[in-house]
């Protein structure tokens, strides 16, 4: 667990198992007690996108305007994700997009 800035711990869990091509899967697991809002999971993807190409043996990509891209499409996309789990918790439907 990691604590920083004073806010609650957040708890990741990895789990490392064989792969169907003999590769290795990696999982993880990210929970956190605050509020999911701007930036969740988004800034998982992108470390994630630089370890997967360091595996593969390539050089992560440097362009920081595709990654800004990257991350804004994909933390709206999670953002949608948060909202509708939320409204169907409180048995609200909104509508997608």
């Amino acid at each position: 667990m990691f604590q920083a800035l004073r806010r609650p711990v957040d708890e990741v869990e990895l789990r490392l198992s064989p792969g169907a091509d003999g590769g290795t899967v990696l999982e993880l697991e990210h929970a956190s007690v605050l509020f999911a809002g701007e930036g969740v999971g988004a800034a998982w993807e992108w470390w994630l996108d630089r370890l997967a190409s360091l595996l593969r043996g390539e050089e992560p990509d440097t362009d920081e305007a595709a990654a800004e891209s990257r991350f804004t499409q994909r933390n709206d996309t999670w953002l949608a994700i948060v909202e509708a789990a939320a409204a169907a918790r409180s048995g609200e439907t909104r509508p997608a997009g």
